[in-house]
């Protein structure tokens, strides 16, 4: 079909719920496909509206439901309709019952409170290793207290000697994150990329450094900032002694509890990947493939089945009009005997060939 471009837009972002090729307006499309105005509009179609205000989304709703927006013939249907922002729909799409039931931000939550408990181990982890090693420095804190070093400033300095720690590590795991991230996403089957120079990012991970320089550097330091240098010169320091000892032992129950945390997450994931793989579907998986058709291949489709039958290893071929793996056509239009009166159901339906 012959059609004007009327405009050029840029390629749609890989992380867009929305992905499409091209754009037609509905009266070329219906004219391609042939459709009359009343068996296109009998369809249930995505519409996205953009509100000349700033409105919110059960106010707009309530507008939708009202005439002449809302047809009788919808009313009698039990058909409502829902204005839901969409800035909130890649990350809360799952509706149920017509109310919104979560969504990817479900997963987003379980990683976010995985890596809490992986920082929350590396800060213990380095808040016990500085205060086991505090007899090594005490001779330093002794001298720098005798030739008139203030607390204040062994605080900031073991601070500080924290907050380098914490940029090499984060500088690290940058570089780490950037060479593993293509296969990380080939796995997930996502699109993924880091972008750390944009908007509010670069503040929020100062503030992200800063904060966890404090949680694993502020303890130590005050710990070992407290040393008398009368007793650290003398010898008479005794780790025995020191307070941090109950401290430690308080830091490695947590640690060890978030350890099991971590196990306990990555089994009930580890089981979720496996019921994914081996869920029985209905066809089998290994011994099927698809071809996405183009239009001159539909249109010679009974040549190219003949022609792929002859191959000795292809049992049957045939053709469908939506992904088996991913329906997207519904219908209502579905009844039954002993249906109960003024109910509906919705079918996923999936046309094709013998």
């Amino acid at each position: 079909f012959e059609v004007t471009i009327a405009s050029v837009f840029k390629d749609v972002p890989s992380n867009s719920t929305i992905q499409f090729d091209f754009l037609l307006p509905p009266d070329v499309f219906k004219k391609i496909r042939g459709l009359s105005d009343e068996l296109f509009y009998s369809n249930f179609l995505p519409v996205f509206l953009k509100t000349n205000s700033e409105i919110r989304g059960d106010l707009l709703t309530q507008k939708l439901n009202e005439s002449p927006v809302l047809t009788e013939r919808a009313k009698a249907d039990k058909i409502s309709y829902t204005a839901y922002p969409l800035t909130e729909w890649r990350l809360k799409s799952k509706f149920e019952n017509g109310k919104n039931a979560g969504g990817r931000i479900e997963y987003v939550k379980l990683f976010l409170v995985i890596a809490v408990l992986l920082i929350s181990m590396a800060i213990i982890n380095f808040v016990n290793l500085s205060t086991a090693r505090a007899s090594t420095r005490s001779k330093e804190i002794g001298i720098r207290k005798t030739t008139g070093a203030f607390r204040s400033g062994i605080i900031v300095q073991f601070i500080s000697e924290s907050f380098l720690v914490v940029v090499f590590a984060f500088i690290l795991a940058i570089g780490v994150t950037h060479l593993t991230l293509p296969l990380f996403s080939s796995l997930i089957g996502e699109s993924l990329n880091v972008s750390l120079f944009s908007g509010w990012v670069p503040l929020m991970l100062f503030a992200f450094l800063f904060l966890v320089s404090l949680a694993a550097g502020l303890y130590p330091a005050i710990i070992m900032s407290g040393y008398e240098p009368a007793k650290v010169l003398k010898g008479e320091l005794s780790t025995r002694n020191l307070g941090a000892q109950r401290m430690r032992k308080v830091l490695l129950v947590a640690q060890l509890s978030a350890s099991i945390g971590i196990i306990i997450f990555s089994g009930i994931l580890f089981q979720q990947l496996s019921f994914i793989t081996h869920k029985n579907l209905g066809i089998d998986r290994e011994n099927i493939l698809r071809i996405e058709p183009t239009y001159k291949l539909l249109k010679q489709y009974d040549a190219f089945k003949n022609e792929l039958l002859k191959h000795p290893q292809i049992k049957s071929v045939t053709a469908s009009n939506a992904n088996p793996l991913n329906l997207s056509g519904r219908t209502t239009g579905v009844k039954w005997q002993g249906m109960p009166e003024n109910s509906s159901a919705t079918f996923q339906i999936l046309g094709c060939n013998y």
